[in-house]
């Protein structure tokens, strides 16, 4: 933050690549092992890689198993921060009752976070991880094209806004992460039309809601 129009893109691009290349190296590891169909089903597939390499009950999957716990509490941090934010914003901009915009003395919104807490705590409690998990990447993948498609919007209607963060090869990249966006979430709803209908819906009752003017925050 020192520098954001130089370090904001080195941090998204870094990021990007370490997750690429550990998601491969993951992959690759976990399917060499052994047979990788078994591990289709699994909700954890490492410490079972583990396990179908050097046996059931090696200690170096009980280890892995608990490194892959360590990830999903700091996943799960990141998470219930982030998305107790968004309730904040969205409250803030009267799509959401105002009840969310309530502070604590530490400058917190509580009630978000003890709402996306809850959501969080019924979703694990309704044992359909295979259906949240594609509705979360409907809603990811809506978020892109929405994303990609206000850049070239904003590109025709103000022209004149500044904009430190350049696109490389523009309109040539974002027309392909457009493409390509557009793709997966038709094969999303192809793979799974009754979650892509039930998002459709949600997405169209959210659309429909009245917009409020702006409320300010409340301690």
């Amino acid at each position: 933050v020192v520098d954001p129009p130089r370090h904001l893109p080195r941090g998204f691009l870094s990021a990007m690549a370490t997750l690429v290349f550990l998601a491969l190296a993951v992959m690759l590891a976990a399917g060499g092992v052994g047979d990788w169909q078994r591990l289709t089903d699994a909700d954890f597939p490492v410490p079972k890689a583990v396990e179908l390499a050097l046996g059931a009950g090696n200690p170096w999957a009980r280890a892995f198993a608990g490194i892959g716990l360590f990830g999903l509490l700091a996943s799960l941090h990141g998470i219930v921060f982030g998305a107790s934010r968004q309730l904040f914003a969205v409250a803030r901009a009267g799509l959401l009752p105002p009840g969310l915009l309530a502070l604590n003395r530490f400058a917190a919104p509580h009630r978000a976070v003890l709402v996306a807490t809850g959501v969080g705590v019924a979703a694990v409690l309704s044992g359909r991880t295979p259906e949240l998990i594609t509705l979360a990447g409907l809603g990811a993948v809506t978020l892109y094209l929405l994303a990609t498609a206000s850049l070239f919007v904003l590109r025709v209607r103000a022209p004149e806004l500044p904009r430190p963060f350049r696109v490389p090869l523009y309109p040539l990249v974002p027309g392909v992460a457009l493409t390509l966006s557009v793709v997966a979430l038709l094969a999303m709803g192809h793979s799974a039309p009754r979650l892509a209908a039930l998002f459709g819906a949600l997405v169209a009752a959210g659309l429909a809601a009245s917009r409020r003017p702006p409320r300010r925050a409340s301690r």
